[in-house]
């Protein structure tokens, strides 16, 4: 018997220097920019394109590493204009260093106009913005 499993986008926690970039969307500060996987697409192209259309940060595909993955289930069915109308889907978090990055912080636009700031934070600045507890525990395993 299938799980319903359907829809699968891709999470990518970017790392520059000893700093983790930090995203502000409409209702709520996260760490790990991305989005759905279109069809026929790697889900570590997904990562390096969604990390670039959200912050304008260039990740290595060579350099990306699978941390561990969400697998989400509603407890109610959804509408079927609801982003993600199926009832069990996956998250992939991955994690990369970013190095360089196009146009500068106030230059940047995200390219669905989802995300509406980001900046560069320590782990410890992280704390500060009200990050869900699963967030931190993907962070945890960046730092040991």
């Amino acid at each position: 018997m299938g799980t319903g499993l359907r829809g699968t986008s891709v999470r990518c926690i970017v790392r520059v220097g000893g700093r983790v970039v930090a995203c502000e969307s409409p209702d709520t500060w996260h760490v790990w920019p991305g989005g759905r996987r279109l069809p026929g697409e790697a889900y570590e192209t997904t990562a390096c394109r969604e990390v670039y259309e959200e912050t304008g940060w260039l990740v290595d595909e060579a350099d990306l590493r699978l941390l561990g993955f969400l697998h989400l289930r509603y407890a109610a069915p959804q509408p079927a204009d609801h982003p993600y109308p199926h009832p069990d889907f996956l998250q992939l978090v991955y994690t990369a260093r970013a190095t360089r990055r196009e146009g500068s912080g106030s230059e940047w636009t995200d390219h669905d106009g989802w995300e509406r700031n980001h900046r560069l934070c320590t782990v410890a600045d992280l704390h500060a913005l009200g990050l869900s507890a699963v967030q931190h525990a993907f962070l945890r395993l960046l730092v040991g």
